[in-house]
């Protein structure tokens, strides 16, 4: 047996090299670890006090938690309070010490919670989404998985599960089993209950119709088992894709910015660099691929979308673990079709947004639509057609816009008048233009707006051969944008 030689008078160096002569490290973790020991060794000489064993206190290990965090991120700190745990809990086992006080220390990671709670606005939703479609035109594929997660929120452990299979085309949507091995959003409440059901867990979640349609035809020549997705070199998809891919849509928005790097770089130093040596730096519209689901959470509250249902989305309703009960549930539950209807808007608001810039060069104010979606929510819940009326507005609102400006431009000095028109004369039969519902299931009764996939060209004749249903701007008309929501 190993003589211990370890007393509390033993300064915190000589501890640790005990420690680390029994333990399995690799030689980073070593190099890290010492750092750490040496560092708190500095504050302690610092602070008047030695550096032995007998001097961490409880309230020592305060005054430096608080020192500390004024120098040092969250995360470093983070890390040397775990080594130093490490190391008093070896001292413990070895009884030379009672007590761990480092375990008292709690680290509040105030940057790293705003940085995970990045969640996107309505204009920066849009840029990903546009950026998606703009990439995938590059032969970038990024398209699929951002798509995906814009309108599910999906965890990477869920996308990386996806197989082709799991396209539902009858639901209109996507399934996702859970097997007892998966690691996924379940794992938070195992610790807390024991789940005896051994059987794997199935649960659905809608997809609007662009997007659907889009992985029907993504889908097609795949075998059932092949995965849904992949990763921007063409592998399917697993730990750390989605990472990469919204790397690479912030890189393509200017969301990362290079700025020349003055440091000197230990692994450049066998290569040959042409030129200023620039360091990434990340700017404040950057978000992680957890900030694709925070988003699309926040923005379904908004619109009015219940808790149930968003519990749902996000995986964390037990409604989640129908299994095979949902097959035979042919009809959409209310939280299904809450989070179709939120779907199908977000859906009409971000690729009329594409649409209106990309053939007219126009840009829609989305901050102005995103207040109105409250209303159209209600309207598309009671209504599954109000969409069109919704989208028809959009467009008569953004073109009465630019018809205002234009007008001003030509005659500055002349007072513009707009007369208060509704853009439906029968505000109470304006649905009536729409076949009846009951005869058109989803998703077939949206083929005629949304039959061309996500990643399918535009075609030069949309708008000319939509005028009725999607209801053209007319420039004798200026509308009063979104009458309904506003009587």
């Amino acid at each position: 047996m190993r003589k211990i030689t370890i007393t509390p008078q033993s300064t915190l160096e000589e501890a640790y090299l005990d420690q680390e002569q029994i333990s399995n490290w690799s030689p980073n973790s070593k190099r890290a670890y010492r750092k750490n020991i040496k560092d708190i060794t500095n504050h302690m000489i610092s602070n008047g006090l030695q550096p032995i064993l007998e001097n961490v206190t409880y309230e020592y290990c305060q005054v430096w938690k608080n020192d500390q965090a004024e120098k040092v991120k969250s995360a470093t700190l983070k890390q040397q309070k775990s080594t130093l745990s490490s190391l008093f809990r070896h001292l413990n086992h070895a009884k030379i010490i009672d007590g761990n006080p480092f375990l008292t220390v709690k680290i509040t990671d105030y940057t790293e919670q705003q940085y995970l709670s990045k969640d996107l606005d309505i204009n920066e939703l849009y840029q990903v989404y546009k950026a998606a479609h703009e990439l995938q035109v590059q032969g970038i594929n990024v398209l699929a998985p951002i798509l995906l997660d814009i309108f599910t929120g999906f965890r990477s452990t869920n996308l990386i599960s996806l197989q082709a299979q799991s396209i539902d085309k009858e639901a209109g949507g996507i399934r996702i089993m859970f097997s007892r091995s998966d690691k996924s959003e379940e794992d938070e409440r195992k610790r807390e209950v024991k789940t005896p059901n051994t059987k794997n867990r199935e649960t659905f979640i809608p997809l609007p119709p662009r997007v659907l349609a889009y992985f029907l035809e993504y889908t097609k020549g795949m075998h059932p088992e092949d995965p849904l997705l992949y990763g921007l070199r063409g592998k399917a998809f697993a730990n750390k894709q989605m990472n990469y891919i919204v790397h690479k849509i912030c890189e393509h928005l200017g969301w990362i910015t290079e700025t020349p790097d003055s440091e000197p770089s230990d692994r450049l130093s066998k290569k040959v660099v042409v030129g200023k040596k620039t360091r990434k730096q990340k700017t404040s519209k950057y978000f992680t691929p957890h900030g694709l689901r925070y988003s699309v959470a926040t923005m379904f509250h908004e619109m009015g979308v219940s808790d149930n249902a968003k519990r749902l989305l996000l995986l964390h309703s037990k409604k989640a673990q129908q299994g095979a009960l949902e097959r035979y549930l042919r009809r959409d539950t209310k939280e299904v079709k809450e989070l179709r209807m939120a779907q199908i808007l977000l859906e009409t608001v971000l690729q009329t947004a594409l649409d209106m810039e990309d053939q007219l060069g126009v840009q829609m104010n989305l901050n102005v639509i995103y207040e109105n979606l409250p209303a159209a929510f209600q309207g598309q819940m009671n209504n599954m057609y109000h969409v069109h009326s919704f989208k028809q507005n959009m467009i008569r609102f953004t073109m009465s816009v630019v018809e205002q400006k234009l007008a001003q431009t030509v005659m500055p000095n002349q007072q513009i008048m707009f007369p208060e028109v509704s853009p439906y004369p029968n505000q109470t039969n304006h649905s009536s233009q729409y076949p009846n519902p009951s005869s058109h299931p989803f998703p077939s009764h949206y083929q005629g707006g949304f039959q061309a996939s996500a990643s399918a060209p535009i075609n030069t004749n949309f708008y000319a051969n939509q005028q009725d249903v999607m209801g053209l701007y007319h420039s004798s008309i200026a509308p009063e944008f979104f009458a309904e929501g506003k009587r």
